[in-house]
Parts: structure tokens; sequence; C-alpha cells
């Protein structure tokens, strides 16, 4: 029974996803974001001043700030932009 439990509790693991990466804007204007997940994986998003996109992407991915640059992200990872700046928390 022992071993039932223990291998059940690993497979829980196994199959726990990872956080999502969420984009907060903490800057007073809008933002154009382009969210690229993969080849052919292009989503675009306007980040609207002081708020969160939840979820922007549950793997890891490059985005892109038009004017700002890009920044890459992993799941579990939250993106800012402050200032005109990306930082990654």
């Amino acid at each position: 029974m022992l071993k039932i439990t223990i291998a059940l509790v690993i497979m829980g693991f196994i199959s726990m996803t990872p956080f999502p990466v969420d984009f907060n804007n903490d800057d007073s204007r809008d933002y154009e974001l382009s969210v690229h997940a993969g080849p052919g994986a292009t989503t675009h998003y306007t980040a609207y001043h002081k708020a969160i996109i939840k979820g922007i992407c549950s793997s890891t991915c490059d985005i892109e700030v038009a004017g700002v640059g890009f920044i890459r992200a992993s799941p579990g990872e939250n993106v800012t932009i402050k200032d005109s700046k990306l930082y990654k928390r």
C-alpha cells in the first residue's frame, strides 16, 4: 500500500503544470505586445496602463513590447513594465 501511495504522489508532482506567465503594466500608458510562444505562434495584446494580463503564456515565451524591447519569460515568472523598462520577478 505504501508503494502505491508513493507512486501516486510522484505522479501528481510530475503532472502538475507550472503557473503561467503574467504581465504587469505599472506604467501610466498603454503598450502593444507580441507574445512569441513558438514557431508561428504569435499572439498580440494591448497592455492597458496599470493593468495585469494573467496567463499571457503557459510555456517559455518571448514577450516583445513595441518601442521598448523584448524579454524571455518562463512559467511561474511575472513580467513587469515600469518606467518603460522590462523586469522579471
